[in-house]
């Protein structure tokens, strides 16, 4: 809390720490020494021309947003890239390569490994400089940075993508979705910076949407992060395939010849969660947790 307060201002006195967090003041100058003693807050001397006052001087406090560097990886089909920033976010370089769709995981982060290396020599930052690196990849991206689901890229499915990149880093390493990362970054530094709820949608060979609401991720099923997928479906008409309330991305195939009551995978008896599809307008998802209609195209 103290260090929120202080990121969000230039620099300001205990007594304003203070009444911002609720803290008492004694708690706010032991953390404001601490984090003296960790080199992310420092004093700072009185504004030369400042009108003095009786007594003893304010003490004043800023962040050190010069007191690391944050790494930030995007992993796309046709291209990975590169940018680093200080702990404010503000962009000191980036760098990308091109990679052919086609190319393999070791190969992909080989171009990665790269275009990190190429990027720290430009900006004169050693790597014992970063404080995170976080990693944005199409995907169903599990806490431990597993990728458990990643169609778009050859061999992406099963990667420990956080493990691989954390033999590079002597720092955390996070790895997330990239329609996910998009929308934190977006609330943080981009368009979505006025408001808390935001939904994000990512249009391209993998696409994807990630949303905020109260300005938090919002959470899906297992505490993972909640996800829309692409919707694939297989022949016949779309209003006869309703989304596959199974938590799953994509449409299970739905014909008339099944009864109301079957599987659509399986065509046998199941249990109550399926049987309430067999309304004429829609049904319960549980996926999505939220009635929905059995056209396809409302899922568009």
């Amino acid at each position: 809390m103290v260090l929120h307060a202080l990121r969000a201002t230039d620099c300001a006195t205990l007594t304003e720490v203070t009444r911002v967090t609720g803290l008492s003041r004694p708690t706010v100058e032991g953390v404001v020494e601490g984090l003296i003693e960790a080199g992310l807050v420092v004093e700072t001397a009185a504004e030369e021309g400042a009108a003095r006052r009786q007594g003893r001087p304010a003490r004043r406090f800023r962040f050190r947003a010069e007191a690391g560097h944050l790494l930030g990886l995007e992993i796309g089909v046709h291209r990975v890239a590169a940018l680093l920033a200080d702990l404010d976010g503000r962009v000191i370089g980036a760098q990308a390569r091109d990679v052919d769709e086609t190319v393999d995981a070791d190969e992909r982060l080989e171009r990665i490994d790269a275009a990190v290396a190429e990027l720290l020599r430009r900006a004169g930052v050693p790597r014992g400089s970063l404080r995170a690196v976080g990693v944005g990849t199409p995907g169903i991206v599990e806490a431990d940075g597993t990728v458990r689901l990643g169609t778009a890229l050859p061999g992406w499915t099963g990667l420990g993508l956080g493990e691989r990149l954390s033999r590079s880093f002597k720092c955390p390493v996070l790895v997330e979705n990239d329609a996910n990362a998009a929308v934190v970054a977006e609330h943080w530094k981009g368009a979505a910076r006025e408001t808390d709820d935001v939904v994000f949608v990512l249009a391209g060979l993998s696409p994807g949407a990630g949303s905020l609401i109260g300005g938090g991720c919002t959470g899906g099923t297992a505490g993972r992060p909640a996800r829309s997928g692409r919707c694939i479906c297989w022949g016949g008409r779309p209003r006869r395939r309703p989304c596959c309330p199974r938590r799953t991305s994509r449409c299970i195939r739905w014909t008339s010849r099944r009864s109301p009551g079957s599987s659509p995978r399986r065509g046998r008896a199941t249990s109550g969660r399926w049987r309430r599809w067999t309304g004429s307008s829609g049904g319960w998802c549980t996926m999505w947790r939220r009635w929905c209609w059995r056209s396809i195209r409302s899922w568009w």
